[in-house]
């Protein structure tokens, strides 16, 4: 059957994919061609391709825009819990001293 479609806020979406595969999905997020992807990352097209048909499988996509949402979902959680774990400048003063 069809894997369910993945909720925005599922953190557990990159343990589905392949480094290549999420490696796809963050850059679909952020709005490159597969042609783009592929030299990016020195791939070709088709294994581009492949990546995504996976991950549209595994994720329950059924469309790109979907798979972007969920990568760009991904992209500002990873953000946010680098800033928030990240010390702040004044602790980080008080730490070299």
């Amino acid at each position: 059957g069809e894997a369910p479609l993945l909720r925005l806020d599922d953190r557990a979406w990159p343990e589905r994919l392949s480094s290549t595969e999420r490696s796809v999905v963050t850059r679909v997020a952020q709005g490159a061609t597969n042609r783009e992807i592929a030299a990016g990352l020195t791939l070709s097209v088709k294994t581009v391709e492949a990546a995504l048909t996976r991950s549209y499988r595994k994720l329950g996509a059924r469309s790109r825009v979907e798979i972007a949402r969920i990568g760009r979902r991904a992209i500002i959680m990873a953000s946010n819990a680098a800033i928030a774990t990240a010390p702040s400048t004044a602790v980080a003063r008080q730490r070299a001293r």
